[in-house]
């Protein structure tokens, strides 16, 4: 998976976990929109590069 990759999916990752949690479980609110949006998207990313990597490994 290339970085680019990883970017992409990343934030689509995190808008859709963001806004569920907005909308559905009325759990953020509009102060804490943004930081929990990049919050994901940098848990998201370390879960794909972590992944990435033990599948190197195991090579």
């Amino acid at each position: 998976m290339e970085r680019f990759e990883i970017d992409k999916e990343s934030a689509k990752y995190a808008e859709h976990k963001t806004t569920f949690r907005k909308e559905v479980l009325k759990e953020v609110n509009n102060d804490d929109y943004e930081r929990r949006r990049s919050d994901c998207r940098e848990d998201f990313k370390a879960g794909a590069e972590w992944a990435i990597k033990s599948l190197r490994k195991s090579l």
